[in-house]
């Protein structure tokens, strides 16, 4: 049997920088990043949609008023935004402040 071989695009290329050994800056969260995830991306989606669709209706049921179409659907895609960011901010609390342990409480110390 013949041992397997990587071909040169799926070998590890071995490249990782240390920002204290070349100087730089440290990766740091700002204030958008939250924003940056698929959830983000999903909410974002979601609440536009939420807010067209209170919109549409709001035309429809206020005799083709534009004004009150843009009001009302801004205000609901704003609303579903913030909830659903709130959402995914306790989500993250939750999970960063949950204790992490990898060992069963039947295990105890292996005696040798």
């Amino acid at each position: 049997m013949t041992p397997l071989v990587l071909r040169h695009e799926f070998q590890p290329t071995g490249v990782y920088l240390d920002s204290a050994t070349y100087g730089l800056p440290p990766l740091r969260a700002g204030r958008w990043q939250a924003f940056r995830t698929v959830e983000a991306m999903v909410a974002v989606i979601t609440a536009v949609l939420a807010g067209s669709t209170i919109g549409l209706l709001t035309v429809v049921a206020s005799e083709h008023s534009l004004a009150a179409a843009l009001v009302a659907g801004g205000v609901v895609a704003i609303a579903a935004l913030a909830a659903m960011m709130r959402l995914q901010e306790s989500a993250w609390e939750r999970a960063t402040s949950a204790p992490v342990s990898f060992d069963s409480d039947e295990t105890g110390p292996v005696e040798g």
